[in-house]
């Protein structure tokens, strides 16, 4: 898939996929069909109501009965005709639905090579009757697909639907409902307002440690001025990433919680990280998240170690006065006078060799520290993400773009 496809370049919006698998089958006539028929054009009215969703949700829709037709490809919402539905024939819900999950996957794949990220979709199926084919395969895909965090199913029986056949496809967590057909149309509204407070959120984090290893490149080209002073952009923009990583965690968080997510560990990851009670520093962010995700990090010990010192000298590089920074001592040698922090970084092998003066600002420019503090940067993220559960970060879009783009600089 070609990378830059218009509707994403005219939309870079985070996307929110919906997959509609409708029984056209005979059976559906009267009634059921009219009320579907009003139902898919009162949650496009309820959806567009809400400007972030409109942009953000995508819908497809695949009839069954007599066949298995894709009637509509994924549009946003404001592209989306609702159509006419007619019936006729059987029922292959079997059919429909390992269409559906191959269709989706394909959809997911476009997403990537695209570069856009997007919510867990949501598949709703409605449907009178009980399958006229094999389904028994076909459930087992899809609650594989659900128990791994892949997409969130719905199924709604309409008047006669063997509600046994749809409690066995149906996950567990999530059972079947049963509506009459003059109910569909309010089930739809119900679930349009349940999408439109869908919020993104900008991750800034890897784009801020991009700047933090393009400087230390540019450091480590060779000792010139500019080319040190890259090394201190280095390090201010690796404390920078990690400040932004954190406050995306607890947005990834709340978005997964808003999208139905029951993972036990989320609530505790959002009591941890959230600042709405009272103020926290970067540094207790991330150890209450290690303890919300019952791997907490050991304070004096790696990874957690660096991590505080480079947030250390974050801190004194940002808030240095002019008293602070050099002494001329009695035998003529010039002394650093901010926090004690020279001797633990000096025993990292990070300082440069070329000054006699002891201010901290050259001490650390060099390509060493530029490194180490990208390296800081990327094992510290990566630490947080290997102690989120698997049933969470397996196969979750917005975990791996983090994985991928906080690699450590090649050396």
């Amino acid at each position: 898939m070609a990378v830059g496809m218009p509707e994403f370049v005219e939309n870079p919006e985070n996307r929110c996929p919906v997959i509609l698998l409708l029984d056209t089958s005979g059976s559906m006539s009267g009634q059921p069909i009219q009320e579907l028929n009003r139902g898919l054009a009162a949650f496009k009215a309820d959806v567009l109501k809400d400007s972030q969703a409109s942009l953000s949700v995508e819908v497809a829709m695949i009839t069954f009965g007599p066949i298995v037709k894709l009637t509509q490809d994924f549009v946003t919402i404001d592209q989306f005709t609702p159509p006419t539905l007619e019936v006729d024939g059987l029922t292959p819900m079997g059919g429909v639905i390992e269409y559906a999950l191959d269709f989706l996957e394909n959809r997911k794949q476009t997403y990537k090579d695209n570069g856009i990220l997007y919510y867990r979709p949501w598949v709703f199926l409605i449907t009178d009757g009980a399958p006229t084919d094999s389904w028994q395969l076909a459930a087992q895909r899809l609650r594989e697909a659900e128990a791994q965090s892949r997409l969130s199913f719905f199924a709604v029986g309409v008047k006669d639907a063997d509600m046994n056949i749809l409690k066995q496809i149906s996950p567990p967590q999530r059972p079947p409902v049963i509506f009459g057909g003059v109910m569909i149309y309010q089930y739809f509204m119900d679930k349009a307002k349940s999408m439109q407070p869908i919020q993104g959120f900008i991750a800034d984090s890897y784009h801020f440690y991009q700047i933090a290893k393009d400087g230390y490149l540019k450091a480590s080209q060779g000792f010139e001025i500019h080319r040190q002073n890259d090394a201190l952009i280095s390090i201010i923009f690796s404390a920078l990433a990690l400040e932004a990583f954190i406050n995306e965690v607890l947005s990834l968080a709340k978005d997964a919680k808003q999208a139905g997510e029951s993972e036990a560990f989320l609530d505790k990851l959002i009591d941890a990280i959230d600042e709405s009670a009272s103020k926290k520093s970067t540094r207790e962010k991330f150890m209450l998240a290690s303890e919300a995700l019952n791997s907490s990090f050991k304070k004096g010990e790696n990874p957690y170690q660096n991590f505080a010192d480079l947030f250390r000298l974050r801190d004194c590089l940002g808030h240095l006065k002019p008293e602070d920074r050099i002494e001329e001592g009695e035998n003529g040698e010039f002394k650093y006078l901010g926090r004690k922090l020279s001797e633990r970084l000096r025993s990292k092998g990070i300082f440069q060799n070329h000054t006699q003066v002891e201010s901290i600002t050259l001490l650390v420019s060099t390509a060493k520290a530029a490194q180490w503090a990208c390296n800081t940067a990327s094992i510290m993220v990566n630490a947080i993400l290997d102690k989120i559960p698997k049933s969470f970060s397996n196969n979750n879009q917005v975990i791996n773009l983090y994985r991928t783009k906080f690699q450590p600089p090649v050396q």
